[in-house]
């Protein structure tokens, strides 16, 4: 029940409460287990009541976030310094594996941080580049400080020209599309429940690392969630074609309307979304001829 009962959570992840956003994230490791979650929950609730007295009492907003991210390294992953192999893993990108294994990569240590500094009543959003996630945070003194997460003094970096062509070598060692400073101008900021609908389509739920039923639940969880994401509708319609391709050959017709009946409703909400995406709009068409046939 976890899987539902998370989704459920939907409004107050949207206000960013920070174990409703665990939850989704957790959700978007591919988990189903409540008590997995319950000791991610106690390890995160464990670190916040840990934190120093001085930094729960300092006035610099800055400096404060600042430890946050420090002291987060310091707890949670494996090496002190992340820019290394050590803790950094470019396929692993669900925070599950984070608490069981000490491994990240941008996208798992940015729902961290991002859990922990809503727990502090910061302001987080992710900061989506093509092949790079990062987080900017929202300060209480209306600053705004950019953290990359994956290195322990990626905190207020300062995004630039020269920070892309430093950081080329860094992302052709770990086989990564090289991230450019057009790319970080182009960038897209997201809110954290949008983070967990964009993880659920990344590394970890390729078929190398995640069986394909859980792969495609998690694409179809992921559209409900971000329902303006034509990469998660387009998985989500793959797999739904898949099953009637199936069914079809199963002759299996009353499976059939039941598929259509809770899908259908959904797709025509969200077919004038995709108005100028002909793959998408192609697909719903088909899927609703081959309803009509059923």
């Amino acid at each position: 029940y976890f899987e539902s009962d998370t989704l459920s959570l939907r409004s107050r992840a949207e206000q960013q409460e920070p174990n409703a956003l665990l939850a989704f994230y957790m959700l978007a490791s591919g988990m189903r287990n409540l008590s997995e979650y319950e000791n991610s929950q106690r390890r995160v609730d464990a670190f916040i009541e840990g934190l120093p007295a001085d930094l729960r009492r300092d006035k610099d907003v800055y400096r404060q976030a600042e430890r946050l991210h420090q002291l987060m390294h310091q707890h949670f992953f494996v090496t002190p310094d992340s820019q290394q192999k050590g803790g950094y893993d470019e396929d692993q990108s669900a925070i599950a594996a984070i608490f069981s294994t000490g491994r990240f990569n941008c996208i798992s240590s940015s729902m961290l941080y991002i859990v922990l500094a809503r727990h502090l009543h910061f302001s987080p959003r992710a900061a989506v580049l093509p092949s790079h996630v990062f987080v900017e945070v929202g300060l209480a003194d209306n600053r705004r400080a950019e953290v990359e997460t994956t290195s322990p003094s990626g905190f207020g970096a300062v995004h630039n020209e020269a920070f892309y062509d430093a950081a080329a070598a860094w992302f052709k060692e770990r086989g990564l599309r090289q991230s450019s400073y057009q790319d970080y101008l182009n960038r897209q900021l997201i809110a954290p429940l949008q983070l967990a609908a964009l993880s659920m389509l990344t590394q970890h739920t390729g078929a190398a690392h995640m069986n394909r039923v859980d792969s495609v639940r998690l694409g179809e969880i992921s559209a409900f969630i971000d329902p303006t994401n034509p990469i998660a509708q387009s998985r989500r319609l793959q797999f739904y074609t898949s099953e009637v391709e199936t069914l079809n050959q199963q002759n299996a017709w009353y499976d059939l309307l039941r598929l259509y009946g809770v899908t259908l409703a959904d797709l025509r909400q969200i077919q004038p979304l995709f108005a100028e995406h002909k793959a998408i709009q192609n697909t719903i068409y088909w899927l609703h001829a081959s309803a009509l046939f059923a």
